[in-house]
């Protein structure tokens, strides 16, 4: 299966991207909530982290999904602890 979910990220660039992007404006509203900051500092670290999880994909590395997205998430929230 996971071999499947990597062809199609792999053969869908740029739907992958349109996906994670979607999925961190999606986020960001919660994001928002929880860390009780301004809309366009959670909108910039949304794009950042999109781009960051197609361009993992675009570079051909074997980076699973499921790994990528905890690290995003890390990643906005040490963002936004030490700026």
């Amino acid at each position: 299966m996971l071999k499947s979910i990597d062809k199609f990220i792999r053969d869908y660039s740029y739907l992958t991207f349109l996906i994670a992007l979607i999925v961190w404006i999606g986020l960001s509203p919660i994001i928002e909530i929880i860390l009780s900051t301004s809309i366009v500092d959670v909108f910039m670290i949304t794009v950042i982290n999109a781009s960051a999880f197609y361009f993992f994909y675009h570079d051909g590395k074997k980076i699973i999904a499921s790994t990528l997205i905890p690290i995003c998430l890390l990643l906005t929230w040490s963002s936004f602890m030490f700026p």
